[in-house]
């Protein structure tokens, strides 16, 4: 399960629980040089930062410690996997730092494994202001528009179906000539330069599906998963 597949189904619990869902959201705080995820926003005004990642780590739950003053409160995500010392080390630390958990079987089945402790007076503001509707998930149909906004894992579509024509990889430059003017967003308002850099990465987190890239000799190319 990729990184963008597991979000997919975090965003669409989320919104069935009422929320309003932005994806990578940046702060308005110069001492916090991070992105959050997932941000939910309930109908009663708590603010939920989830964490989405394909592993279970100590890197992972200092990262979603970072936002326990901005938000309500805090989650992390993983796939599902079996019991080790080590996951039950990161399960302690888990509830000792009052986030929560959850996670996610092959099938899709969603899991609550740790409740997250509440904050409740968090720096919110600060988290607030980056929500802008460019980063929803999902714009829901019946706001202005009357259309429904299409979500980040659709807009990624066009890149794993243009990648898929290519079994032996393609260049992420080519990639950009074929198709970077339809993904500008993957740029965020960069150009070609920022475009190839931010894809590359993207597709080596996993957070492209059907994508994975492959270095060697300096050279990166995106190829389709089998």
């Amino acid at each position: 399960m990729t990184e963008a597949e597991l979000a997919a189904i975090i965003v669409s619990a989320e919104e069935a629980q009422g929320a309003d869902v932005y994806q990578e959201v940046r702060p308005d705080d110069p001492l916090l040089d991070q992105v959050a995820d997932i941000v939910s926003v309930y109908p009663g005004g708590d603010l939920v930062v989830i964490e989405v990642k394909t592993a279970l780590t100590l890197d992972l739950i200092a990262q979603a410690s970072a936002w326990v003053s901005y938000a309500h409160g805090v989650e992390i995500a993983t796939p599902d996997a079996i019991d080790t010392r080590g996951r039950d080390l990161a399960r302690r630390e888990i509830l000792r730092r009052g986030l929560g958990w959850r996670t996610v079987s092959q099938d899709g089945t969603l899991r609550h494994e740790i409740t997250a402790r509440r904050n409740p007076a968090p720096k919110m503001p600060l988290l607030a202001q980056g929500l802008s509707a460019d980063l929803r998930a999902h714009k829901k149909a019946g706001t202005p528009g009357g259309k429904a906004k299409t979500s980040t894992l659709e807009r990624l579509r066009p890149i794993w179906e243009a990648v898929a024509n290519y079994p032996q990889g393609i260049r992420a430059s080519a990639l950009y000539r074929e198709i970077g003017r339809e993904t500008a967003f993957i740029a965020r308002g960069g150009g070609k330069s920022a475009w190839i850099s931010q894809i590359i990465r993207e597709a080596e987190a996993g957070r492209i599906p059907h994508v994975t890239a492959f270095s060697a000799g300096g050279l990166t190319t995106l190829h389709p998963l089998k």
